[in-house]
């Protein structure tokens, strides 16, 4: 999964930059921001439901469970970035959002999107698709 891998990178990505200070998510995770940890926390998790799930049949059960993984590593990012935002506008300073913010969220929209064709559809006379991956053992 390209899109878990990217949130992982992006995890460790230069984050945000004000004042000349530059920090990664992780970082700001560290620092306080510790529901910034559910992120690649979710990441990490979509890693390995697509390592466990060897067969179409529980690629496809697992649909939902990938979907919802991608939002839950949506959520703490924008609730983090927004309290960045409010806490420098009150402190007069501005926020440049730099590309690990970015990389994060493409990589879960990613993720999001792709989750709908997880394991493939069944066949076309709606018979399901053979659950072997071609692979003889």
């Amino acid at each position: 999964m390209l899109g878990a891998v990217l949130v992982l990178f992006g995890f460790v990505a230069p984050f945000a930059r004000s004042r000349g200070i530059e920090v990664s998510a992780l970082e700001a995770a560290v620092d306080g921001a510790i529901n910034l940890w559910l992120t690649p926390g979710a990441a990490i998790l979509l890693l390995s439901v697509a390592w466990r799930r060897r067969t179409r049949s529980a690629m496809r059960a697992a649909r939902a469970a990938v979907f919802g993984l991608a939002v839950s590593g949506v959520l703490p990012l924008a609730y983090t970035a927004r309290r960045i935002q409010i806490m420098a506008e009150a402190s007069g300073a501005n926020v440049e959002w730099l590309w690990g913010p970015w990389l994060m969220m493409a990589g879960l929209v990613l993720c999001g999107t792709r989750s709908i064709g997880f394991g493939g559809r069944p066949d076309a006379d709606g018979q399901a698709a053979p659950d072997t991956d071609g692979l003889k053992m």
